[in-house]
């Protein structure tokens, strides 16, 4: 049986990480993990009046957090997504595949990732397939402005490109030098970067 994809889509901040996914489980079916999307559903979902006092405390953290543009600490990640994770891997028969989208974003979490599907069991299913979108600090920019995202101005953007080189490009670089990572130009537009990703990644 032919192994299932674990796309991971690395990539600045406003480099079409999201809409790739999207057409990616539009078109084949892949199992969406958003650990952003996961994040601010714990926060909206934990900030009210039946959320323990834990649970408030970290959703406010989270909130702030996000607000200022910088990222999430790893063990929280790593609790957002991880019944995604184990849910598909349980049912992996009627999976297509997962793409992951927000993950990783540090070293720290790509070896978590990478740990879990080496070793857990019915993860011997998938393989990882790690792919950069390639875009510039300021059509990044251009792109974040123009969205009208809450948790999108001037100094959190600032921040997330700083991030991104601080914590992403290490993580590109641990698959890079494996020979897993795969490329494309996110410069482009969304078909063409499709069209490249579905190229990469072998399907048609």
């Amino acid at each position: 049986m032919a192994k299932k994809p674990v796309v991971f889509f690395l990539g600045k901040s406003g480099s079409g990480k999201d809409t790739q996914a999207e057409l990616l489980i539009k078109k084949f079916g892949f199992d969406f993990i958003s650990t952003g999307q996961l994040l601010r559903d714990f926060r909206n979902r934990s900030s009210g009046f039946a959320a323990n006092s834990i649970e408030r405390y970290e959703a406010d953290g989270i909130k702030r957090i996000l607000e200022m543009g910088r990222f999430v600490p790893t063990l929280t990640v790593a609790c957002q997504w991880r019944f995604a994770v184990l849910e598909v891997t349980k049912n992996f028969e009627n999976s297509t595949g997962m793409v992951f989208v927000g993950s990783p974003r540090k070293l720290s979490e790509a070896m978590i990732l990478d740990d879990f599907f080496q070793h857990w069991p019915e993860a011997e299913h998938f393989v990882i397939k790690p792919i950069e979108i390639g875009l510039s600090d300021s059509e990044a920019t251009r792109r974040l402005l123009t969205r009208g995202r809450e948790d999108d101005n001037e100094n959190a953007i600032k921040n997330r490109l700083s991030e991104f080189q601080e914590f992403v490009l290490p993580v590109i670089d641990y698959f890079k030098k494996d020979g897993r990572l795969l490329s494309v130009d996110g410069e482009r537009s969304v078909d063409d970067v499709y069209q490249s990703v579905v190229k990469v990644l072998g399907l048609s």
